[in-house]
């Protein structure tokens, strides 16, 4: 075989080292476009996931207002009333004489 066959031998191993790097750089491409689109199916799903919460915190702080002003009123209402028994209950002349706090403590603990 002379220098020819060794030549066509150096060849063809060359062109064997090109066919293995080539694939190697294929499968690399492959496993990149394989992580974008991955990574595109994840992205879509947390974008969709955080529209989902948004749209939830939204009615619940809506929810909270609305309680928060039923609260409001309650709270309203509950203060009007107690003031309306208070001054119902004690007179202003009750609460000028001496120890009449100390005597509205101790009916306010026993009720």
């Amino acid at each position: 075989m002379g220098a020819l066959g060794e030549h066509a031998r150096g060849v063809t191993q060359a062109a064997y080292g090109v066919k293995l790097e080539l694939a190697e750089s294929e499968t690399q491409r492959r496993q990149r476009e394989e992580e974008l689109t991955n990574q595109s199916y994840v992205l879509k799903y947390l974008v969709d996931v955080n529209a989902r919460l948004r749209v939830q915190r939204q009615h619940a702080e809506e929810s909270a207002d609305i309680a928060a002003s039923h609260l409001a009123g309650d709270i309203d209402r509950a203060g009007h009333d107690w003031l309306a028994g208070r001054n119902q209950t004690h007179s202003a002349s009750q609460l000028d004489s001496p120890g009449a706090l100390d005597r509205v403590l101790r009916r306010r603990q026993q009720e």
